[in-house]
């Protein structure tokens, strides 16, 4: 928020702009690689398996399972491996689904 310069506030609001518009047309702009550093981080998060299974694995009542160590228990621990892939399918979903939104959301925004 601190980067957005104080002077396009300032004009935006000489302009006759309202909070709303000034948040939708300078702020937002402005701020446009931040949800798509919190995509990336989301999308990262999701393949995190190797530092908690190995620090923990999966921690103190299960604090620090991760859906890729759930995955991985239900592959080898308890040989349930209908689940295992059930649960790899919606992951690749899930994953899928973010991956395509960052994407949408790189090209739109690097043509503005």
């Amino acid at each position: 928020m601190s980067s957005v310069p104080r002077e396009l506030y300032e004009s935006a609001e000489a302009d006759g702009a309202g909070i709303l518009r000034r948040v939708w047309h300078v702020t937002l702009p402005h701020l446009r690689g931040v949800p798509l550093l919190l995509l990336l981080q989301l999308i990262g998060t999701f393949q995190l398996f190797t530092e908690p299974y190995v620090m923990t694995g999966g921690g103190p009542a299960n604090s620090t399972l991760t859906i890729l160590m759930l995955i991985f228990r239900h592959a080898f621990v308890y040989n349930d491996l209908g689940k295992a892939t059930a649960l790899s399918l919606l992951l690749a979903v899930a994953l899928s689904v973010l991956s395509a939104i960052h994407l949408w959301a790189t090209r739109k925004w690097s043509k503005a």
